[in-house]
């Protein structure tokens, strides 16, 4: 596996979409009642958690496949650099949507954003 023949934007992409997938592991959101707490992670969503987390995978398996690999794809009607930044976009747009809407805290409005979902947004 060369890294070399990945560019920076490449890398950025790889990168970006591995940290998203770590990160969605990590509490986003914190309750705290009574003395108690509770967390929910990027996997307790699905349209603003697991799917951002999926077209973050699928970009990484994309540069994997067609970079590393040099696995022949069959030709797009759109470029590949406009393909992956459209895929990134959606995954960006949607933690960024979880991120304005919060949590389901069951209407007693003591829910916290973590860390750990800004640093997904980046």
């Amino acid at each position: 596996m060369d890294l070399s023949k990945l560019s920076t934007g490449d890398k950025v992409i790889g990168g970006s979409g591995i940290a998203l997938f770590l990160f969605s592991f990590l509490p986003w959101f914190k309750i705290e009642f009574f003395g108690r707490s509770v967390t929910q992670s990027g996997w307790h969503f699905f349209f603003t958690g697991i799917i951002p987390v999926l077209l973050g995978l699928v970009c990484v398996a994309w540069i994997v496949a067609t970079k590393l690999a040099e696995v022949e794809l069959p030709e797009l009607p759109v470029p590949e650099g406009l393909l992956l930044l459209a895929l990134g976009g959606a995954a960006a747009l949607l933690v960024v949507l979880r991120l304005l809407i919060g949590g389901d805290d069951g209407g007693t409005d003591v829910l916290d954003r973590t860390i750990w979902l800004f640093i997904s947004v980046l």
